[in-house]
């Protein structure tokens, strides 16, 4: 037996880490024993916290819709009390400050709706007697991106009038959040092409030659998190062609004399009479 006992109590301390259960029975004046108890119930000894969960990884780097999910590897209990649960943390200020978001029991988090943004994320586990362990190591960044870029500014022209070789150029585009990635354009004779946010060019301005014809000009700018902006869209008529005209012409005219007719590209019809 562990104790023999005058009264109904008695005080244990310093036990070791472990599961204990009791139980008693009674003895008469004449040492006679009674039957054991029926025994206490379990009692668990944890001196020890958890082990520190690994980083959290994320599902992606780069949100464009706010939502990212997370997993990290799980912490360990060895003072017998076992995981109760995690607690996950994340910061908006590059780990200047940190805010607990959740508390899930197993090492996976889905983390919705956040703001265009940088986060970071670390978590920390408690064991069944509210024994917290170490914080985890910080995940890596999240940049979280929904806000498309400005609109690139209206276009101007510089053309050859004789060769077709022309260049389109625009005011500049802007993006606060992955940064600008470029622009996506097409020049084509459909006034409702469906122009993607795949980039072909990093400059504000393209080099085209192009036949006499109308032309449309679709253009939108694009961010690194594949956002893209408003198509702009731009109506151009290329005319490289001269006009036809004649030089001269001549004829015999009922009377005495001869009237000259001379045409040049781009003057007025002059009449002389000669």
């Amino acid at each position: 037996p562990l104790a023999t006992l005058s009264g109904l109590s008695r005080a244990e301390t310093d036990l070791a880490e472990g599961v204990y259960e009791y139980r008693v029975r009674a003895v008469d004046a004449a040492g006679w024993a009674g039957a054991w108890s029926s025994a206490s119930a379990a009692l668990v000894v944890d001196r020890t916290p958890p082990s520190a969960p690994g980083a959290p990884s994320l599902s992606t780097s780069l949100s464009t819709n706010g939502n990212v999910s997370l997993g990290w590897t799980t912490a360990t209990d060895t003072g017998g009390s076992g995981l109760a649960e995690y607690r996950l943390e994340r910061s908006a200020d590059a780990g200047a400050s940190w805010s607990v978001i959740a508390s899930p029991s197993g090492a996976s988090y889905a983390d919705s709706g956040l703001a265009d943004g940088r986060y970071l994320y670390r978590v920390s586990a408690r064991d069944g007697l509210n024994s917290w362990g170490a914080v985890s190591g910080t995940s890596g960044g999240l940049l979280v991106d929904t806000t498309p870029p400005t609109e690139p500014g209206t276009p101007a022209i510089s053309a050859s009038p004789t060769t077709g070789e022309y260049t389109v150029s625009w005011s500049a585009s802007s993006d606060a959040g992955s940064g600008l990635a470029g622009y996506s354009y097409a020049f084509n004779q459909t006034a409702g092409y469906a122009l993607d946010t795949a980039t072909e060019t990093a400059l504000a301005s393209v080099s085209l030659t192009m036949a006499d014809g109308t032309y449309w000009l679709h253009l939108r700018a694009a961010d690194n998190a594949g956002n893209g902006s408003v198509i702009a869209r731009y109506k151009f008529i290329v005319d490289i062609t001269s006009p036809v005209y004649a030089t001269s012409y001549s004829h015999a005219p009922a009377k005495a004399g001869q009237l000259a007719l001379t045409v040049n590209a781009g003057e007025v019809l002059a009449l002389t009479p000669t």
